[in-house]
C-alpha cells in the first residue's frame, strides 16, 4: 500500500471510529432517529434511547425493531410496558416467542 493510501484509510477508519452515541446530535435531521437511538442503547444510555424509540414509532407504527429494543430498553430500565413492546415486536415480525418467554413475559400472539 503506497503510504497516502495508507494515511486515507487511517484517517477514514479514526473518523469511523469516532462517530458514537456520544457525539450523535439528535437535533440533527440527517442522521436517522433509529440509528441514534441503537447508538445510546448499544452505549448502555437505556433511559436516553427510549423517547429516540418513541420517535421512531410514531414515524413508522410498524417498524418492529424499534419496539423491540424500546422494549429491551424499558427492561434495562425497569420499566413496565416493556412486555406489551416486545410483544408488539413479535407481533410485527421482529421478535420470536422464545424471545419473549426469555425475559418473562407471557405472550398470546403465535
Amino acid at each position: 500500500m503506497k503510504p497516502i493510501t495508507f494515511v486515507i484509510v487511517m484517517l477514514t477508519a479514526g473518523w469511523l471510529n469516532g462517530i458514537s452515541a456520544q457525539n450523535l446530535d439528535p437535533s440533527d435531521s440527517n442522521i436517522p432517529t433509529i440509528d441514534i437511538a441503537m447508538d445510546l442503547y448499544n452505549a448502555h444510555k437505556y433511559k436516553e434511547s427510549i423517547p429516540e424509540f418513541s420517535k421512531v414509532i410514531k414515524e413508522d407504527e410498524k417498524n418492529g425493531k424499534a419496539f423491540y429494543y424500546r422494549g429491551m430498553a424499558k427492561m434495562h430500565e425497569k420499566q413496565n410496558g416493556f412486555c406489551k413492546d416486545l410483544e408488539e415486536s413479535l407481533k410485527l415480525g421482529y421478535a420470536t416467542s422464545a424471545d419473549i418467554y426469555y425475559y418473562g413475559c407471557e405472550t398470546h400472539t403465535k
